[in-house]
Formats: structure tokens, C-alpha cells, sequence
């Protein structure tokens, strides 16, 4: 069952979905989006959770300048401008809390990973600066870095290499203490602490979910100086 047909499904009298196509490096998308949206919930938003991303293979030296334009429309520019965009939504709302889609992709250089290792380092700046400027209003803003989660875009990456799950698994949990690939579900429940008032004195704040990747790593640096 794909997304749509998911969010199409939600029929519990206690929830409401809504999907719609929104190019985020569009910036008339995303007003047409939050349009949409303030139609089928009303003027007020309370989550905002910026999930979109452009995975581009290349290394430095192949990314071609339009590949970097890309990936800072869709992972940094698209990001900044719907956080924008929501914030009279969420002024209305007396406040409340935007989580980022960070990555492991920020802290570490990884092969063939230029454009996005690029963009993911900026995301988890840009979120800081938001956390700084949104205080004010009571808009708590956070970031989730992932390390290795099964998702489509690893699906991808073993599609572009031409890799088995097996020779996919065994490249990515080298370094990560858990031994083991993440799933999605263990994301969403940090993406959800960070969405609800549990977490009401965190802003500011990336929080890893990645295993103990990123800390393996560095010891793993360190120890070959």
C-alpha cells in the first residue's frame, strides 16, 4: 500500500488527513499547499515537520552545477520558505514546534555524497538560527539526525550501485554501535517527541538517531591519527 492510499485510509473519527503534490522548491507550491491546508484544519498550526529531501549520488568532482542548485532548493531554500510561510499559522496558535529532517549526512563526509552532505550540515544550521529567531513567538524549532534507516532512498542507492541488501547492510553498520540498520518507526518516535510537549524546553537541539554512528565515527578517526 503506497502513502496516498494510506492517508486515504484514515477513517478514525478522532483524525483527519489530507494529502496534496507540493514541489518544494516552489515557493508558489508551498503557499498553494498551506492553502490547502488551512481549508480542511482552519488557520492555526500547531507541528511543522520539514521531511522533504534530494538525494544526489555524485562526488565533488562529477556534481554539476545545476545539481547543487537542486539540492539547496529542495534541501535547504524549500525548507526555510514553508517554515516561513507556516509561521502566521502558527503565531495565531500562541506557538508550537518545528522538527527538521537532519542526517548523519551533517556531521560526516560519506562517498558520493557531495550536494547532500552539503545541504544536511546547512539544514541543521538553518534550524538552529530558526530556534533562535522563533523563540519569541513560542515556536520551539529542533532537528532529527539520522544514520542508516531503510528507507526508499536506500532503495535507491542499492538500485544506483547495484548492491544486494546484504552488501548494502554490511557498508552501512561498520561503524554503528547498535550493529544494525535503523527503521522508519524509530525515527518517527523521536520525530514525535520532538513534536509534542514533552519535549517543551528543547529547542535549539539535534538529536541523533543513529545507532551510535555518529560517535563511532570519530573514535574510528581518531584512532588512525
Amino acid at each position: 500500500m503506497n502513502l496516498i492510499s494510506k492517508i486515504e485510509g484514515v477513517t478514525d473519527v478522532n483524525s483527519v488527513a489530507l494529502w496534496c503534490q507540493c514541489d518544494i522548491a516552489s515557493e508558489s507550491d508551498i503557499k498553494r499547499a498551506l492553502s490547502l491546508a488551512e481549508a480542511k484544519f482552519g488557520d492555526k498550526i500547531h507541528v511543522l515537520i520539514n521531511n522533504a529531501a534530494l538525494f544526489i549520488f555524485k562526488s565533488v568532482e562529477d556534481a554539476t552545477g545545476d545539481d547543487w542548485d537542486q539540492s539547496a532548493a529542495v534541501n535547504i531554500r524549500g525548507h526555510a520558505l514553508m517554515t516561513k510561510h507556516c509561521l502566521p499559522a502558527m503565531k495565531r496558535a500562541g506557538g508550537g514546534s518545528v522538527v527538521f529532517q537532519g542526517s548523519i549526512s551533517s556531521f560526516k563526509a560519506q562517498p558520493n555524497c557531495a550536494t547532500y552532505s552539503t545541504a544536511k550540515g546547512a539544514l541543521v544550521q538553518l534550524a538552529r538560527n530558526c530556534a533562535y529567531d522563533l523563540a519569541k513567538y513560542n515556536i520551539r524549532v529542533n532537528s532529527i539526525c539520522a544514520g542508516t534507516i531503510e528507507t526508499p532512498i536506500s532503495a535507491q542507492e542499492r538500485k544506483e550501485h547495484g548492491w544486494t541488501y546484504a552488501e548494502w547492510e554490511a557498508q552501512k553498520i561498520g561503524d554503528v554501535m547498535l550493529g544494525r540498520v535503523g527503521d522508519v518507526r524509530e525515527l518517527a518516535n523521536a520525530t514525535l517527541f520532538f513534536a509534542s510537549d514533552e519535549s517543551s524546553y528543547c529547542t535549539g537541539a539535534d538529536l541523533m538517531v543513529d545507532g551510535g554512528q555518529k560517535p563511532c565515527t570519530l573514535m574510528t578517526f581518531k584512532s588512525h591519527l
